[in-house]
């Protein structure tokens, strides 16, 4: 026989949990004995006995309800539905099996959002990364771009140097102007110069093959 019992009663059964079964706990020696009326219809919804020798006497109720378990060490309170015991080292009461569930379910459901944010932090982290290495790569390439484009324009603008140096010393060695000719001896000719042979630095007129040696 265990030495505290608590009987759960209802309307119409109150009588025989403080009758037949308050005398059978006594005979079988239970030491505390305890009959709460979860419905509230009784009244106090809560009864408590203490063994006195050989017989179970009524435990006196605190002016809240409540009463103090003398083989616990707690009190029990009446609250709603439930029959709570209060834990003496912090005076909350010690959590049912459902309060302990639903924590549980919170928990799990809070690291399960928490879970989601990181993850969706993350994705996001990835996405700027990638946005970046492809902004970088778009750079890259428009820079090698410019950069071949800047080498064909230096490589036309040298060639447009050449060709004009080309046209300029060839006007000025092989090719000869109108106004710098001369009479050819016996009047009849005339003896035609480029600039330069005009100026006495040839004694010719250059061809392009002559020049380009």
């Amino acid at each position: 026989m265990p030495d505290i019992v608590f009987e759960i009663t209802s309307p119409g059964a109150e009588d025989v949990d403080r009758g037949s079964k308050l005398e059978l706990y006594t005979r079988l020696g239970a030491r505390e004995y305890y009959i709460y009326d979860s419905q509230q219809v009784m009244v106090p919804p809560l009864r408590a006995y203490t063994r006195q020798g050989d017989a179970l006497i009524p435990l006196a109720l605190l002016p809240t309800g409540a009463v103090v378990s003398p083989l616990l060490g707690a009190e029990l309170w009446p609250v709603g539905i439930y029959l709570r015991v209060i834990d003496p080292d912090t005076g909350l009461p010690f959590r049912t099996a459902e309060e302990e569930w639903r924590d549980r379910i919170a928990e799990e459901r809070a690291r399960i959002a928490a879970q989601g944010r990181a993850d969706a932090e993350e994705r996001a982290r990835r996405a700027i990364e990638k946005r970046a290495e492809l902004a970088e790569e778009r750079a890259a390439r428009a820079e090698a771009a410019l950069t071949r484009r800047g080498r064909r324009l230096a490589h036309g603008a040298a060639l447009r140097t050449g060709g004009m140096w080309l046209v300029g010393a060839a006007s000025n060695v092989c090719w000869p102007h109108a106004s710098l000719c001369l009479p050819a001896l016996g009047g009849r000719q005339w003896q035609v110069r480029p600039p330069a042979m005009a100026a006495g630095l040839t004694d010719h007129s250059w061809t392009l093959e002559e020049m380009r040696r």
